[in-house]
């Protein structure tokens, strides 16, 4: 009878180790994933874009022309393919705006690319509504992964690309 009583309480006790390192195990692997998707951004969270404003065609007009999107390469390796989209001045997504930004960016490198409005607008109604500032950039680093960034600083896996 003793010893039955002691391979219960044994048996509860292992269970509840065992219970315990099944959960110490699952909060071990949330940290590795954790740790893999820090890694795994850590070059594209090194590419930055942002934009800037330029004049009208001539500057009596008081008009946005367009925006200019500058890239930087931050990190220490290289990234590539890189593509720009863009808004048009009403601050919807241009009919084209797939824009070749650059094949490779070295790192420390910039590029700055000019995106034009097909009909310049008002600076008093640009600055109004400045969404047509964001653009938006793909590329993909050195490991492969294609990523996309916004000029306000949103980064993603692009999953479609990949």
């Amino acid at each position: 009878m003793v010893l039955a009583v002691g391979a219960i309480v044994t048996a509860i006790f292992a269970f509840l180790a065992f219970d315990k390192q099944s959960q110490e195990v699952g909060i071990l692997a949330e940290q590795n994933e954790r740790d893999s998707s820090d890694r795994r951004r850590a070059q594209a969270s090194r590419v930055f874009i942002w934009t800037e404003a330029t004049a009208g065609p001539t500057l009596q007009d008081r008009a946005v022309g367009g925006i200019i999107s500058h890239i930087k390469n931050t990190s220490q390796q290289p990234v590539y393919d890189g593509f720009i989209s863009c808004r048009d001045g009403s601050g919807r997504t241009a009919d084209n705006p797939v824009i070749p930004a650059f094949p490779v960016l070295m790192p420390g490198e910039q590029q700055d690319v000019a995106s034009t409005f097909a009909t310049p607008i008002s600076d008093v109604l640009f600055w109004e509504d400045n969404s047509a500032l964001l653009a938006g950039l793909r590329f993909r680093d050195a490991a492969g992964v294609r990523w996309r960034i916004r000029s306000d600083g949103q980064l993603d896996e692009d999953a479609v690309a990949n």
